[in-house]
């Protein structure tokens, strides 16, 4: 159906006016009898509906529904008929212009104010119009611009959209000769990705507004369904709605938002098979667009597969352009909003320098650059500052001290102290207006068993929340047996759970070329492009950081060509030597509570010379069994010598050289695998 708000001027013959009834009685009682005559046409076969709504002297509203084939010059004839044969009324078209359902339903709830209809909910529920307020759904109607618009303007706008091109090839395939322009029914339908809501509106009102300047839809409301819960099914209102659309367009949100995946794969069964009969069975009347933010989870796959054996679905994808071409539109997008005039010469600078852009990023740029601006042009006492102080704090008692007392690791420590001055930095450009630049932070561990890979992870996490670089503190852990399914289907959602975990935080990946399989399009390379494909979403979310032997980490990074690119840290963790060793023991003892003399410790340096000769030998792993060996040697001995005497503080914290006459120094003959972990000091 299409919906009109009519203005028509007329004229009645002076035996159907009463000179001495009150005028606006007069006016009311014309307006009922237009009505009682007008309800004969809603009976027609053209399936027209006209009601009076409000009337003036010389002039009265319709609000008019017809059949979305008839032409609105024809319904405009009808009605005329209707009125000038049953009520000897000369009427004159002044305006008529297509609305929305919800505009509808407000003319009509006035009609019913103004005392010319009797129920305006009697009237929406014949009618099947009174979906507007079922909680299974939310619904947001549009009426897009119907201008006149050629091929070669359609394609101009497509590329100032830097519309894929695929998106491309269907504007010109939309405009081509080749095809009758009238309207038979729908021989596509769409599936379009965009990166946020912005993009996906500007991408939907010119494949809309093409269509319509072709005949391939005959009405330019668009109904945008935001929200559609797996309860849909139970209640006729949805399909009243997509009935009250033919001859429109229907968009269909392709994204979620439930907590569980489990449940949502289960509830939304119904729903899928219940909107997929829908579809099919209006599909040839009711444009459907299938709308998917390519940055969150959703059910395209779902939905396309329930309904793709029947209908022909055009995949239409954002595309990408070069910093000119973003600088254009962003200030396309400032000179036609109403902050014009708080734009700079230097404005469109304000785009980062990068590879390519995607018209969501614009988007973005162009929200960021209008919050600058009120407070920068429009309300100056709370202007950008032109200078900022700079002032170094080291934390104490902090995670950054304890990674300030690691043994060596300075490339680490320096990477820290780089990153947290990288962030000073663009806090500080933000507050003078600049571009504010977020690097991308993906990271590689590379070092044998032992050499505080985790540990690092774990006191890195805590630093970035520290200094507000990370939003909150998660570090999720995860290994292959965490991210790879047992079943088809589990892999992808596993990974995305982590990522989840991770949100705002880090996601740390031990031992990650364990997803590397022998065999191609296994669960572990369903992990890996998974990872990859969360890497890009969550860009500005989670910080990744995979860990794992130098050697093996190689066979990794080749596995994705995809992975090596988004990495922007690649950290070696290397063997220590046994002066390092003896400085890692000093500090667990330390921390443990225990004393050493220099003979133990000297004794203890022999010890790690001989390790470290020895292939992965366990690191900071080796001196922790080493330290625990001699901390149970100790409590022997002093057991037996001590039974029955008093015992000093000094004597049970002391640790004697032969305390550390342990297995695990005895490594050339028997090797030991250590399986402790120095994080956990």
């Amino acid at each position: 159906m299409i919906f009109y708000d009519i203005m028509v001027e007329y004229e009645l013959e002076k035996s159907v006016q009463s000179e001495s009834e009150d005028i606006n009685e007069q006016e009311r009682r014309i307006g009922t009898r237009m009505n009682k005559n007008l309800k004969v046409l809603s009976l027609d076969e053209n399936f027209i509906t006209a009601y009076v709504y409000a009337i003036e002297k010389d002039k009265f509203d319709l609000a008019v529904s017809a059949k979305a084939e008839i032409q609105i010059t024809d319904v405009w004839k009808l009605i005329k008929e209707r009125l000038s044969d049953s009520m000897n009324m000369s009427c004159k078209l002044k305006k008529a212009e297509e609305i929305t359902v919800e505009g509808f339903r407000s003319i009509i709830v006035e009609g019913d104010s103004n005392n010319l209809l009797r129920s305006e909910r009697r009237i929406l529920q014949m009618m099947k119009l009174d979906y507007n307020d079922n909680c299974t759904f939310k619904l947001e109607e549009t009426m897009y611009c119907q201008k006149k618009q050629g091929v070669k303007a359609a394609v101009k706008r497509a590329n100032e959209l830097m519309a894929g091109t695929d998106y491309l090839e269907e504007i010109k395939r939309i405009y081509s000769k080749e095809n009758m322009k009238q309207f038979y029914g729908h021989p596509v339908h769409y599936h379009i990705s965009a990166g946020n809501e912005k993009s996906m509106k500007a991408m939907l009102e010119l494949l809309i507004l093409s269509l319509h300047n072709n005949k391939r839809i005959l009405s330019g409301r668009v109904n945008h369904i935001v929200e559609l819960t797996e309860r849909c099914y139970e209640e006729r209102d949805f399909e009243n709605l997509i009935r009250s659309s033919v001859g429109a367009t229907v968009v269909l949100p392709m994204n979620y938002s439930d907590e569980s995946e489990a449940e949502y794969a289960s509830a939304y069964s119904e729903m899928f098979q219940y909107v997929g009969k829908l579809i099919k069975k209006y599909h040839r009347k009711v444009l459907f667009i299938f709308a998917e933010i390519s940055t969150k989870k959703g059910y395209a796959k779902s939905m396309i597969q329930e309904v793709g054996d029947e209908l022909r679905i055009v995949e239409l994808s954002e595309g990408t352009g070069n910093r000119q071409m973003a600088q254009k539109i962003l200030c396309k997008l400032i000179d036609d909003s109403e902050y014009k005039c708080l734009r700079d010469v230097l404005d469109e600078e304000r785009i980062p320098q990068q590879d390519f852009y995607k018209l969501s990023e614009i988007y973005k740029y162009y929200e960021e650059w209008i919050d600058q601006k009120i407070y920068q042009k429009a309300y100056k006492t709370y202007a950008i500052k032109t200078t900022v102080k700079i002032t170094e704090e080291k934390k104490k008692g902090t995670a950054y001290e304890k990674l300030q007392e690691l043994v060596g690791l300075q490339n680490i420590k320096e990477l820290v102290e780089q990153i947290v001055a990288m962030d000073k930095i663009q806090s500080m450009r933000y507050e003078m207006g600049l571009v504010m630049q977020r690097n991308a932070m993906h990271m590689i561990f590379t070092g044998n068993p032992g050499s505080a890979k985790t540990t690092v992870a774990r006191l890195l996490t805590s630093i970035l929340k520290e200094e507000g670089i990370i939003r909150n503190g998660n570090l999720a852990e995860c290994g292959r047996a965490d991210l790879v399914g047992k079943y088809v289907g589990w892999t992808a959602k596993q990974v995305e759970k982590k990522f989840k975990e991770a949100m705002d935080g880090v996601l740390f990946i031990d031992e990650a070329y364990s997803l590397v399989d022998d065999r191609s399009g296994s669960f572990g390379d369903e992990a890996i492009h998974t990872i990859v494909q969360e890497m890009e979403n969550h860009r500005s979310d989670v910080i990744v950081i995979f860990a794992g032997y130098p050697e093996k980490m190689k066979q990794f990074l080749n596995k994705n060509e995809g992975l090596r690119s988004r990495i922007a840290f690649h950290l070696d963790f290397p063997d220590y030597n046994e002066t390092e060793m003896v400085e890692i023991l000093k500090l667990m003892i330390r921390e443990k509570g225990y004393l050493c003399s220099d003979e133990a410790l000297e004794k203890c340096r022999g010890i790690f010379a001989k390790a470290v000769l020895q292939e992965e030998f366990g690191n900071g792993r080796y001196v922790r069994n080493v330290l625990e060996q001699a901390m149970m040697k100790q409590s022997r001995r002093l057991m037996s010598v001590m039974t029955g005497k008093e015992i000093s503080k000094e004597q049970i914290q002391q640790l004697l050289p032969e305390d550390f006459d342990v297995a695990a120094g005895n490594i050339e003959k028997k090797r030991v695998r250590i399986g402790y972990d120095l994080c956990n000091v």
